[in-house]
Protein backbone atom coordinates (compact mmCIF):
# COMPACT_ATOMS: atom_id res chain seq x y z
CA UNK A 1 0.00 0.00 0.00
CA UNK A 2 1.65 3.62 -1.00
CA UNK A 3 2.40 5.85 1.72
CA UNK A 4 -0.03 8.92 2.54
CA UNK A 5 0.31 12.66 3.22
CA UNK A 6 -2.90 14.31 5.21
CA UNK A 7 -3.41 17.76 4.40
CA UNK A 8 -6.51 20.61 5.48
CA UNK A 9 -8.07 22.61 2.89
CA UNK A 10 -10.66 24.42 2.23
CA UNK A 11 -14.02 23.44 -0.36
CA UNK A 12 -15.45 25.48 -2.38
CA UNK A 13 -18.15 26.39 -0.11
CA UNK A 14 -15.60 27.25 2.14
CA UNK A 15 -15.50 24.88 5.19
CA UNK A 16 -12.01 23.29 6.05
CA UNK A 17 -11.89 19.47 5.50
CA UNK A 18 -8.69 16.62 5.72
CA UNK A 19 -7.57 15.77 2.56
CA UNK A 20 -5.76 12.12 2.08
CA UNK A 21 -3.36 12.52 -0.38
CA UNK A 22 -1.32 9.57 -2.08
CA UNK A 23 2.00 9.91 -3.22
CA UNK A 24 1.70 8.26 -6.50
CA UNK A 25 -1.12 10.70 -7.53
CA UNK A 26 0.31 13.60 -5.97
CA UNK A 27 -1.22 17.12 -7.45
CA UNK A 28 2.61 17.94 -7.65
CA UNK A 29 3.04 15.84 -10.74
CA UNK A 30 -0.89 16.46 -12.14
CA UNK A 31 -1.87 19.77 -12.60
CA UNK A 32 -5.49 20.75 -12.46
CA UNK A 33 -5.33 22.67 -15.57
CA UNK A 34 -8.05 24.70 -14.69
CA UNK A 35 -11.18 22.63 -14.44
CA UNK A 36 -12.66 21.69 -11.00
CA UNK A 37 -13.44 18.01 -12.04
CA UNK A 38 -12.46 15.16 -9.81
CA UNK A 39 -9.19 14.72 -8.74
CA UNK A 40 -7.89 11.03 -8.34
CA UNK A 41 -4.86 11.85 -6.61
CA UNK A 42 -6.80 12.50 -3.50
CA UNK A 43 -9.47 11.86 -0.77
CA UNK A 44 -11.50 14.06 0.85
CA UNK A 45 -12.95 13.09 4.27
CA UNK A 46 -14.57 15.39 6.79
CA UNK A 47 -13.23 15.96 10.44
CA UNK A 48 -15.72 13.59 12.05
CA UNK A 49 -14.94 11.12 9.41
CA UNK A 50 -11.02 11.29 10.80
CA UNK A 51 -11.52 11.79 13.61
CA UNK A 52 -13.40 8.21 14.10
CA UNK A 53 -10.79 6.92 11.84
CA UNK A 54 -8.23 7.78 14.23
CA UNK A 55 -10.50 6.87 17.17
CA UNK A 56 -10.88 2.91 15.56
CA UNK A 57 -6.97 3.18 15.08
CA UNK A 58 -6.35 3.55 18.34
CA UNK A 59 -8.99 1.10 19.69
CA UNK A 60 -6.95 -1.68 17.26
CA UNK A 61 -3.63 -0.33 18.67
CA UNK A 62 -4.73 -1.13 22.26
CA UNK A 63 -6.63 -4.38 20.85
CA UNK A 64 -3.87 -5.55 19.27
CA UNK A 65 -0.88 -4.34 22.73
CA UNK A 66 -4.17 -5.86 25.09
CA UNK A 67 -3.58 -9.26 22.68
CA UNK A 68 0.30 -9.36 22.85
CA UNK A 69 0.32 -8.65 26.43
CA UNK A 70 -2.35 -11.67 26.67
CA UNK A 71 -0.27 -13.95 24.80
CA UNK A 72 3.18 -12.82 26.39
CA UNK A 73 0.82 -14.40 29.56
CA UNK A 74 0.10 -17.39 27.93
CA UNK A 75 3.43 -18.40 27.14
CA UNK A 76 5.00 -17.91 30.28
CA UNK A 77 1.59 -19.66 32.01
CA UNK A 78 2.86 -22.54 29.46
CA UNK A 79 6.66 -22.72 30.46
CA UNK A 80 5.45 -23.09 33.84
CA UNK A 81 2.48 -25.57 33.62
CA UNK A 82 5.46 -27.55 31.81
CA UNK A 83 7.76 -27.24 34.79
CA UNK A 84 4.82 -28.36 36.42
CA UNK A 85 4.55 -31.22 34.34
CA UNK A 86 8.01 -32.27 34.93
CA UNK A 87 8.43 -32.12 38.49
CA UNK A 88 5.42 -34.00 38.91
CA UNK A 89 6.36 -36.83 37.01
CA UNK A 90 9.61 -36.80 38.90
CA UNK A 91 8.01 -37.63 41.89
CA UNK A 92 5.84 -39.87 40.32
CA UNK A 93 9.30 -41.69 39.38
CA UNK A 94 10.41 -41.13 43.15
CA UNK A 95 7.28 -42.59 44.43
CA UNK A 96 7.14 -45.60 42.55
CA UNK A 97 10.20 -46.72 43.26
CA UNK A 98 9.50 -46.13 46.89
CA UNK A 99 6.02 -48.36 46.12
CA UNK A 100 8.83 -50.99 45.22
CA UNK A 101 10.78 -50.84 48.10
CA UNK A 102 7.55 -51.26 50.40
CA UNK A 103 6.49 -54.29 48.48
CA UNK A 104 10.24 -55.69 48.97
CA UNK A 105 9.17 -54.89 52.87
CA UNK A 106 6.35 -56.49 52.85
CA UNK A 107 7.32 -59.44 51.28
CA UNK A 108 10.17 -59.88 53.28
CA UNK A 109 7.40 -59.84 56.35
CA UNK A 110 5.70 -62.60 54.76
CA UNK A 111 8.82 -64.77 55.28
CA UNK A 112 9.09 -63.75 58.46
CA UNK A 113 5.85 -64.20 59.82
CA UNK A 114 6.15 -67.44 58.28
CA UNK A 115 9.07 -68.15 59.86
CA UNK A 116 7.26 -67.65 62.75
CA UNK A 117 4.13 -69.35 62.43
CA UNK A 118 6.32 -72.37 62.09
CA UNK A 119 8.26 -71.51 65.05
CA UNK A 120 4.94 -71.59 66.86
CA UNK A 121 4.10 -74.45 65.65
CA UNK A 122 6.90 -76.61 67.19
CA UNK A 123 6.90 -74.19 70.80
CA UNK A 124 3.32 -75.75 70.33
CA UNK A 125 3.83 -79.20 70.06
CA UNK A 126 7.30 -78.96 72.92
CA UNK A 127 4.46 -77.75 75.38
CA UNK A 128 0.22 -78.05 75.91
CA UNK A 129 1.27 -75.74 79.39
CA UNK A 130 1.73 -72.84 77.16
CA UNK A 131 -1.02 -73.77 74.22
CA UNK A 132 -3.45 -70.70 75.70
CA UNK A 133 -0.47 -67.98 75.41
CA UNK A 134 0.15 -69.33 71.94
CA UNK A 135 -2.88 -69.21 70.74
CA UNK A 136 -2.92 -65.52 71.37
CA UNK A 137 0.70 -65.56 69.34
CA UNK A 138 -1.31 -67.16 66.30
CA UNK A 139 -4.06 -64.70 66.60
CA UNK A 140 -1.46 -61.55 66.91
CA UNK A 141 0.02 -63.28 63.35
CA UNK A 142 -3.16 -63.72 61.60
CA UNK A 143 -3.80 -60.04 62.27
CA UNK A 144 -0.49 -58.99 60.72
CA UNK A 145 -0.47 -61.01 57.96
CA UNK A 146 -4.57 -59.68 57.31
CA UNK A 147 -2.59 -56.32 57.79
CA UNK A 148 -0.04 -57.40 55.12
CA UNK A 149 -2.66 -58.45 52.46
CA UNK A 150 -4.61 -55.25 53.06
CA UNK A 151 -1.77 -53.37 52.15
CA UNK A 152 -0.93 -55.67 48.93
CA UNK A 153 -4.34 -54.75 47.93
CA UNK A 154 -3.95 -51.02 48.66
CA UNK A 155 -0.70 -50.85 46.77
CA UNK A 156 -2.40 -52.84 43.39
CA UNK A 157 -5.09 -50.04 43.69
CA UNK A 158 -2.85 -46.88 44.20
CA UNK A 159 -0.47 -48.63 41.36
CA UNK A 160 -3.13 -48.81 39.04
CA UNK A 161 -4.58 -44.92 40.05
CA UNK A 162 -0.87 -43.80 39.09
CA UNK A 163 -1.15 -45.56 35.51
CA UNK A 164 -5.04 -43.82 35.16
CA UNK A 165 -4.17 -40.72 36.55
CA UNK A 166 -1.50 -37.92 37.14
CA UNK A 167 -0.04 -35.36 39.05
CA UNK A 168 -3.40 -34.63 40.91
CA UNK A 169 -3.14 -38.13 42.69
CA UNK A 170 0.62 -37.44 44.07
CA UNK A 171 -0.68 -35.78 47.28
CA UNK A 172 -3.27 -38.36 47.86
CA UNK A 173 0.11 -41.24 46.94
CA UNK A 174 2.48 -39.27 49.56
CA UNK A 175 -0.10 -39.55 52.21
CA UNK A 176 -0.52 -43.61 51.48
CA UNK A 177 3.11 -44.20 51.51
CA UNK A 178 3.76 -42.29 54.66
CA UNK A 179 0.77 -44.42 56.18
CA UNK A 180 2.29 -47.62 54.92
CA UNK A 181 5.65 -47.20 55.96
CA UNK A 182 4.40 -46.21 59.18
CA UNK A 183 2.58 -49.71 59.23
CA UNK A 184 5.67 -51.39 57.78
CA UNK A 185 7.43 -50.08 61.09
CA UNK A 186 4.79 -50.96 63.28
CA UNK A 187 4.64 -54.58 61.99
CA UNK A 188 8.57 -55.04 62.14
CA UNK A 189 8.02 -53.81 65.93
CA UNK A 190 5.21 -56.05 66.30
CA UNK A 191 7.19 -59.06 64.83
CA UNK A 192 10.11 -58.86 66.75
CA UNK A 193 8.23 -58.73 69.75
CA UNK A 194 6.44 -62.02 68.67
CA UNK A 195 9.75 -63.50 68.14
CA UNK A 196 11.44 -62.56 71.34
CA UNK A 197 8.24 -64.20 73.13
CA UNK A 198 8.70 -67.46 71.69
CA UNK A 199 12.01 -67.46 71.72
CA UNK A 200 11.38 -67.18 75.62
CA UNK A 201 8.58 -69.87 75.36
CA UNK A 202 11.53 -72.08 73.96
CA UNK A 203 14.32 -71.35 76.77
CA UNK A 204 11.04 -71.88 78.81
CA UNK A 205 10.44 -75.90 77.62
CA UNK A 206 14.31 -76.55 77.07
CA UNK A 207 14.58 -75.82 81.19
CA UNK A 208 11.34 -77.74 81.76
CA UNK A 209 12.77 -80.65 79.38
CA UNK A 210 16.18 -80.63 81.00
CA UNK A 211 14.31 -80.55 84.39
CA UNK A 212 12.40 -83.53 83.38
CA UNK A 213 15.73 -85.45 82.52
CA UNK A 214 17.17 -84.91 85.61
CA UNK A 215 14.20 -85.56 87.74
CA UNK A 216 14.08 -88.94 85.62
CA UNK A 217 17.76 -90.09 86.48
CA UNK A 218 16.87 -89.24 90.36
CA UNK A 219 14.39 -91.64 90.57
CA UNK A 220 15.96 -93.92 88.20
CA UNK A 221 18.78 -93.28 90.52
CA UNK A 222 16.86 -94.80 93.95
CA UNK A 223 15.30 -97.28 91.90
CA UNK A 224 11.54 -95.67 91.94
CA UNK A 225 11.17 -96.04 87.97
CA UNK A 226 12.71 -98.82 86.11
CA UNK A 227 15.62 -97.88 83.46
CA UNK A 228 14.66 -97.08 80.05
CA UNK A 229 17.02 -99.09 77.38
Amino acid sequence: MPSRRISIESSQAGHQQFVTLERSHSYHHHPRHGHHGHDHGYYRVSKDAWKELLERERQLRETNKALACKNEALKCENEALKCDLENARADLRRYQDLVSHLKRQIKALEDENCSLRRSLDCAREHSEKHHAEMEKLKQRLHKAEQEIKSLQARIKELLKEVKEGGSCLILELKRSIEEWKRRCYAYYDQNKSLRDAINERDCIIDKQRDRLTNYERILIRHGLIPRSD
